[in-house]
């Protein structure tokens, strides 16, 4: 298992200073297994995987920034045979990779019933360089430390 370190931040489309389509993009469709441990298979273009998230904790307190992950490449009858497990919503979108200085933004357009819904999403070395990142003027609100934006609060409808 590997740290995911990310901060999120909601977008207006408005506000976005870029032409996307200089940008490279994948399109998403992810469901959900499990929440404890977080069981997510997702289809990325052609490529599928499973992957489990699970909390990590400082001095007794979750860690809101880091999170263990596993990634496991699976084939689409796999992908297939589990998607019919899943629980709620299929989240779909589109992702843009977008370059920052040392980073990459993962710009999320969501598409269906969180048509209109923009993330922008970084992931970062250490817990310090994310606590120490100051993000561009046009990012909006930070929703990192708010549950109901997480992808698998919006799989069970939080923001319908």
């Amino acid at each position: 298992m590997k740290n995911e370190i990310e901060r999120k931040w909601l977008i207006d489309i408005k506000n976005i200073p870029l032409n996307l389509n200089d940008y490279n993009y994948k399109d998403i469709e992810q469901a959900y297994l499990l929440s404890k441990p977080t069981c997510r298979i997702r289809k990325e273009d052609s490529t599928y995987f499973f992957t489990i998230k699970e909390n990590t904790f400082i001095n007794g307190e979750k860690d809101n920034y880091v999170r263990k992950e596993s990634n496991f490449i699976i084939d689409k009858d796999t992908y297939d045979r589990l998607i019919l497990s899943k629980f709620g919503i299929v989240i779909k979108k589109r992702r843009y990779n977008i370059p920052y200085g040392e980073y990459i933004i993962e710009l999320d357009i969501f598409k269906d019933e969180y048509k209109g819904l923009i993330y922008a999403e970084i992931e970062f070395d250490t817990r310090e360089h994310a606590i120490e990142f100051t993000s561009p003027d046009w990012f909006g609100l930070e929703v990192t430390l708010h549950k109901k934006y997480s992808n698998l609060s919006l799989a069970k409808g939080s923001l319908l």
